[in-house]
């Protein structure tokens, strides 16, 4: 004790001078947060998780199976209306629409016949909302009325407290939806959010790279090439890890982000990479598809319209097919493009006229539309109606700029109040974390005395639990050996039972051996182990002897695999001894002979990981329904040997008792012990 209070002391200094110091580390394990305990994923299926991911991996094949097996194994509706949802998520990444469509149906109606309310149906209503807000926005062009679900499914989100990963998801489906209607301060916004909730919860390198993407891509559509800029060139530092869907988004944007500057080299040149990479892949056929349309809008801004034309009316072909309204207004508008370089002005009129501009369609579609439409007019001298479209086009373009203004101050002053909330946020942390240092130096002095004080009390009941173990384990080796006392008169009753049997029988008696068998039998229960070797040899001698009370359609036999060494295996004295007895006591003698059918014992010894398993078969009636009320006397004794030893022993020798069915439908009695190879059968003593 003199020596441990100067070390303590010591060590309670060097931690307060550590804990005021400077460059202490506690800020980061105190106060920052890490990944916050995500309680949804514990109600999802492990082949529904696994089938997610199969699908971020661009593995759409495996989800498709994982969500069609899901289907087929789900313990209850729930169970299988989230594998709807796994179906629905498949389709979308394929981008068939009406399959999407009729697998969301299935899971909507199903939460409309529900009348109750917990966690899994919500979840499963946050999954609805969420898939048709991605629809409407990135299937249907309807981005305003996909805010409504998109809200809708946040709210929800909100109220499970635990479904913060979800909630990310969503502020990012939010951000998406509020690109596509040209509202990009609110888009801007809503990626910020996402990216702060992202770095709370640890996102994932998948989720960085889709938002530092939609952040850029609302800069290029503001037309704030600087900062734009800056964020691709985060993301160009992500590649390497990019999916093959996230690698697609990432020059599809890219390649725009070009387009918009009228770089059309560098455009082209990313489309190309793009056309590369998902050449030749089936699950990738919409975004090849959609990768024509970019690749013949800038071969028709080159001049080249050979090689626009073939794109063009391939991708036309397959969004027709698809009923996706945005990418066909943009062909078409190539088209009118395309008619008024080959001089074909009647074929622009015509187009132009037959595709008028809806009024839901986005602000960049329509400004690019009426681009072309006030070169058609100036060309067809149709001065009235070039009047017209070039007032809706200042008006549009004016209005736009306006908005670009507002909406870059919006987001300047956004990024001002984020800067300065951070800043705030740090300044606060340092007064926490200093105030948490002093208070902690002031509670180790504290508690610095209260050690002193348990010290001594802990030293006096130190010395009593001493006394008090060595009782204890005097009193277990007592127990052990009032256990082990009882096998004695147990084996010398079978073993003189068993003679007197096969003598009032008519069997000659062999006092010589039953002598042998007693003395060895009294030598074996006078210790506590033995080896694997000494038992198989006495239980062969026992077996020996019991034969000729059985009668000759005894069969005893013992195997031992090749990889045991029965010398260098230790077990409690008797323990499988035991079991042999118990299987010819109660099974065989039961069992009336039956001719050509022999009454057999056999004993094998094989490894099972690192232990060795001992199993004892026989042939004869079975265990009885009620065995184990009536356990015998070399049972119980098994049964408190290996209950005393494992009490002090980590790893637990098995024991097992059961009624088994062999080859041949042959019916009996199996007994088992597991013994692991670095047991401790001595008692522990004090």
């Amino acid at each position: 004790m003199k020596r441990i209070l100067p070390f303590a002391l010591l060590v309670v200094a060097l931690l307060s001078v550590y804990l005021l110091s400077p460059w202490s580390p506690v800020k980061s394990s105190l106060f920052v947060g890490g990944h916050r305990h995500h309680c949804a994923a514990e109600c999802l299926p492990e082949l529904y998780v696994e089938g997610e991911e199969a699908l971020r991996s661009d593995d759409l094949a495996t989800g498709r199976r994982y969500a069609a097996k899901g289907q087929q194994e789900a313990r209850d509706s729930d169970e299988y209306y989230r594998y709807v949802v796994l179906e629905a998520k498949c389709h979308f990444y394929n981008m068939q629409a009406d399959s999407f469509l009729m697998t969301h149906r299935r899971l909507k109606q199903y939460l409309q016949r529900q009348q109750r309310e917990d966690i899994e149906l919500k979840m499963l209503q946050v999954e609805c909302d969420m898939q048709m807000g991605v629809y409407l926005t990135k299937m249907a062009g309807l981005a305003d009325s996909a805010q409504a679900y998109n809200f809708k499914a946040l709210r929800l989100a909100e109220q499970l407290s635990c479904y913060d990963n979800d909630r990310l998801l969503i502020l990012n489906n939010i951000a998406d939806a509020y690109k596509q209607m040209g509202h990009y301060d609110k888009c801007i916004e809503y990626y910020n959010a996402a990216m702060e909730l992202g770095d709370t919860l640890g996102m994932s390198v998948s989720t960085r790279i889709a938002l530092t993407s939609g952040i850029a891509s609302a800069y290029s559509a503001l037309h704030s090439f600087q900062e734009s800029d800056m964020w691709w060139n985060r993301l160009k530092q992500l590649e390497p890890q990019m999916s093959k869907g996230e690698h697609f988004n990432y020059l599809n944007n890219r390649g725009n982000d070009y387009y918009l500057q009228e770089d059309y080299e560098q455009s082209l040149g990313y489309f190309l990479r793009l056309d590369s990479l998902t050449k030749d892949d089936p699950d990738m056929l919409w975004e090849r598809m959609f990768c024509f349309c970019n690749l013949s809008g800038v071969y028709i801004k080159m001049g080249k319209t050979d090689l626009a034309l073939p794109l063009l009316e391939q991708a036309e072909r397959f969004f027709t097919e698809q009923n996706q309204p945005v990418p066909l207004f943009y062909l078409t508008t190539q088209r009118i493009e395309m008619a008024l370089l080959r001089h074909n002005l009647a074929e622009a009129g015509r187009l132009a006229s037959e595709n008028p501009t809806p009024s839901w369609m986005i602000p960049e579609q329509v400004m690019l539309r009426q681009e072309i439409l006030i070169r058609l007019y100036e060309q067809t001298q149709q001065w009235q109606l070039l009047a017209d479209q070039l007032k809706h086009y200042h008006e549009l373009k004016t209005a736009i700029a306006g908005e670009n203004v507002r909406m870059r101050l919006a987001e300047t002053l956004m990024r001002y109040e984020h800067e300065k909330s951070e800043m705030t946020k740090q300044r606060l942390m340092e007064e926490r974390e200093e105030l948490f240092r002093w208070t902690l130096a002031s509670l180790i002095a504290a508690v610095l005395l209260v050690i002193l004080l348990c010290v001594v009390i802990l030293q006096k009941r130190r010395e009593e639990k001493m006394k008090d173990a060595l009782t204890k384990s005097r009193i277990q080796s007592l127990r052990m050996e009032t256990v082990r006392n009882r096998i004695t008169p147990h084996f010398i009753g079978n073993a003189l039972s068993a003679e007197m049997m096969a003598q009032a029988e008519g069997h000659e008696v062999d006092f010589d051996a039953i002598v042998e068998l007693l003395h060895r039998g009294i030598e074996l229960t006078g210790t506590e182990l033995t080896t694997l070797s000494d038992e198989l040899e006495f239980i062969g001698f026992y077996c020996d002897i019991e034969s000729r009370s059985i009668g000759p359609d005894f069969h005893y036999e013992a195997t031992v695999a090749a990889d045991v060494d029965p010398q260098h295996v230790t077990l409690p004295a008797m323990s499988v001894q035991i079991l042999v007895e118990n299987a010819i006591k109660h099974g065989l003698k039961r069992k009336s002979p039956v001719a050509g059918q022999r009454r057999s014992v056999c004993v094998s010894v094989a490894r099972k990981g690192a232990a060795t398993l001992v199993e004892v078969r026989d042939n004869g009636v079975g265990l009885m329904a009620d065995w184990q009320k009536k356990e015998r006397t070399g049972l119980r004794v098994i049964h408190q040997t290996l209950d005393m030893l494992n009490e002090q022993n980590k790893e637990q020798i098995g024991f097992g008792l059961e009624n088994s069915t062999g080859p041949a439908g042959v019916t009996g009695c199996r007994a088992w012990l597991l013994l692991p190879d670095h047991y401790e059968y001595k008692l522990k003593t004090v």
